[in-house]
């Protein structure tokens, strides 16, 4: 199940829409049956929610989908700050905004971490979550790259040209996974992301330097603390990014967390959509 046979696809850009958010905005997306039951979904770091289009177009068959590109990523506008809180306030004020009161919280990476942590928010804005499904996320144990940890140190951003480091993290997304990729998937996500560069270089830099400088990437307390009755966590086996033993470790006995493991790349709703799509069913049919 590595990889599904994918084709080109893209969202309407008709059905995007930017809320207002912190004195800047947030490119969002809602589709799917109008009175379809809804599925909000979290994309992961340094992307954006239109790279997993085979995987939104495919559930938005079934169910109402709200996406958003968060803070700095995307077409979303830029932040000062990129904490797990503002990041949390931007999911919860594109909620809030629709006014969608029932759902299912979906998420990819930080995208996942990011849903765990804001199941308890939305509880106490009266949002009513059901459950959260979390793709490989982020959060517990990260296989750290000489390049994340050489950032942690200012002086390297001080004698290091930004645009060598943005540079630098596409050529690592495509050493980490992007060369395991067919060679159409890993062409439409580099198109991308040249794109967002194109349309928003100094806030992809400063956004990206911010939060591998200063971003909690583990924050165990966030699965710790999680109120929800059930969180279904799929790791892969494969993954670069996750250290996905330490993660089972961690969650091992925890009965609101049930997970499995798939054979697949860190970006599984990107590689694997029809597969995430019987998963969010199935969880989906759980809460009925």
């Amino acid at each position: 199940m590595d990889f599904e046979q994918l084709s080109t696809q893209i969202l309407d850009p008709t059905t995007f829409k930017q809320i207002p958010f912190r004195d800047s905005h947030l490119n969002t997306y809602l589709a799917g049956p109008v009175n379809g039951r809804v599925i909000v979904f979290v994309h992961g770091f340094n992307l954006s929610f239109s790279l997993y289009s085979a995987f939104i177009l495919r559930l938005q068959e079934q169910f109402r989908v709200l996406c958003v590109d968060l803070p700095g990523h995307g077409n979303s506008g830029e932040q000062n700050d990129y904490s797990l809180e503002v990041m949390v306030d931007a999911v919860c004020a594109t909620v809030s905004y629709y006014k969608i009161t029932s759902f299912m919280l979906c998420g990819h990476s930080l995208g996942a971490l990011i849903a765990i942590a804001a199941y308890n928010q939305m509880l106490q804005l009266k949002l009513n979550p059901l459950c959260v499904l979390a793709f490989s996320p982020a959060g517990i144990q990260l296989r750290y790259s000489l390049g994340m940890r050489l950032l942690k140190f200012s002086f390297i951003q001080r004698i290091i040209p930004k645009y060598i480091i943005s540079k630098g993290a596409q050529l690592e997304f495509w050493m980490r996974t992007g060369r395991f990729m067919p060679k159409q998937l890993w062409a439409s996500i580099k198109e991308d992301f040249n794109l967002m560069n194109a349309l928003h270089k100094q806030r992809n830099e400063y956004r990206m330097i911010w939060m591998l400088q200063n971003f909690k990437w583990e924050q165990k307390e966030v699965f710790q603390e999680f109120q929800g009755r059930l969180c279904k966590v799929i790791w892969a086996y494969k993954d670069q990014y996750v250290n996905e033993e330490a993660g089972k470790q961690f969650l091992e006995g925890n009965d609101v967390f049930v997970q499995d493991t798939v054979s697949a790349i860190h970006e599984i709703p990107i590689a694997c959509p029809q597969f995430c799509v019987q998963e969010v069913v199935k969880l989906m049919e759980m809460n009925e």
